[in-house]
């Protein structure tokens, strides 16, 4: 009975390894596929002939017109706006009326201010008259003394010899005293006169700024153009109340337009060489479809050191009163031609920074430094370029691959007809 027990479960072990071997044995024996072996994919590409020559790069900058006269003008007296004769964007001529500020208050100003004047002028007449009525009572007073001083001796002499009051002595003493203060009063009213008059004239001539300014005033009222210009902003309208100092319009020159553009650090060598050997930097602009031709004028005065370049200022010639202020403008800087460089198609730059070249079927990554942008012979636009790992007869590539990397594999679609030229292939 226990041989039956060991047996039946050793059978059981047995029968499962044999249908585990029978299994592996199928998978084992049965007819496996042939590997495949992937192609590497080669991207097919268009290229380019490195040719280094002279080329004249141009560069692309975003300016704004401004004006060096630009003036924002202001009421110089407070007034209700009467009426406005320009409006935004109107060109006016210098002397050309602008704004109409009431000038009732500015005429009641002037008629104090004239008052004033007429009443000192009044003083000073009284003054020369007193002082000439003065200088005659002086001489009067003098006679009139000299008349009292000789009764007093008469009545000293009576009054000796017995034939004469007293009393006629000191009322002739007392003449005598009242005719000598009198007399000293006019002397002193003719000393005084000088300064008087000096006092009066100095108050004179203050009254006469007062009533200048209060002319100025009432000429205020009417504001004209300062100089031959364009309205850029008007801030006041007709019944409104300024007060003094308060804006009414902005007007600027359009005979003196500018346009001003940064230019980038690294460009900053290349125009200043530029300028000091043509004297000038040529540059272009289009405004409405006309092309408006610039100069290089000049260099601002103060860097910003946060926009990393520094600002150039471009004269414009010929008529462009018709821009406006602040306008943006797209400009076109030639720079001075550069021996020994590579016009590279726009297409045939990655990362801004780099092109790749064909090396045995392979991509081969170079570094490039950008000098600026240019026109080839065919019209379209490439980068004038320096690289030391480009040499002359190198190949790259002129397709923009979705990413192209040092190692990937592509086809050239069209060999070069030509060496030593720079020809673009494409499919």
């Amino acid at each position: 009975m226990r041989k039956k027990l060991i047996f039946g479960p050793l059978f059981a072990i047995l029968i499962l390894g044999l249908a585990v071997w029978g299994m592996l044995y199928l998978q084992g024996s049965r007819p496996q596929p042939p590997v495949v072996q992937e192609q590497e994919k080669a991207w097919p590409v268009a290229i380019n002939v490195a040719v280094y020559d002279e080329h004249r790069p141009q560069l692309t900058l975003l300016g704004h017109v401004e004006s060096p006269q630009v003036s924002r003008m202001t009421a110089a007296v407070e007034a209700d706006v009467v009426e406005t004769f320009v409006n935004e964007g109107h060109r006016v001529d210098k002397g050309q009326k602008l704004i109409s500020l009431g000038a009732a208050e500015a005429s009641m100003n002037l008629a104090l201010r004239e008052a004033e004047v007429e009443g000192l002028e009044a003083q000073i007449q009284i003054e020369k008259n007193a002082d000439k009525a003065t200088r005659e009572a002086i001489l009067n007073e003098q006679k009139l003394l000299e008349l009292n001083s000789a009764g007093v001796e008469r009545q000293q002499k009576l009054l000796k010899r017995k034939l004469g009051p007293e009393s006629q002595l000191d009322e002739s003493l007392i003449a005598l005293e009242k005719q000598a203060l009198s007399l000293n009063a006019r002397q002193l009213a003719l000393t005084n006169h000088a300064a008087r008059l000096k006092q009066l004239r100095a108050n004179l001539k203050r009254a006469n700024a007062q009533l200048e300014r209060a002319q100025l005033d009432m000429r205020r009222t009417q504001i004209s153009a300062p100089f031959a210009g364009r309205i850029s902003k008007l801030h006041v309208s007709p019944g409104e109340r300024v007060n003094q100092g308060s804006p009414v319009i902005n007007i600027y020159a359009v005979d003196r337009l500018e346009i001003r553009a940064l230019i980038p650090e690294r460009y900053l060598t290349a125009v200043t060489l530029g300028m000091q050997k043509a004297g000038t930097v040529k540059a272009s602009a289009t405004y409405l479809g006309n092309v408006l031709t610039l100069s290089l004028d000049r260099f601002a005065g103060e860097v910003n050191q946060a926009r990393g370049g520094t600002d150039a200022i471009f004269t414009l010639a010929g008529e462009a009163s018709s821009l406006p202020l602040g306008k943006a403008m797209h400009i076109i800087l030639d720079l001075p031609p550069i021996p020994d460089t590579l016009g590279l198609p726009i297409q045939s730059i990655f990362s801004d920074n780099r092109v790749y070249k064909v090396v045995d079927g392979r991509l081969e990554a170079v570094i490039i430094k950008k000098l600026g942008e240019g026109i080839n012979q065919r019209g379209s636009a490439m980068v004038i370029a320096q690289s030391e790992g480009l040499q002359p007869g190198d190949r790259y590539i002129t397709t923009q691959l979705p990413s192209p990397v040092t190692g990937l594999k592509v086809s050239v679609i069209k060999p070069p007809r030509e060496q030593g030229t720079e020809q673009e292939f494409t499919p």
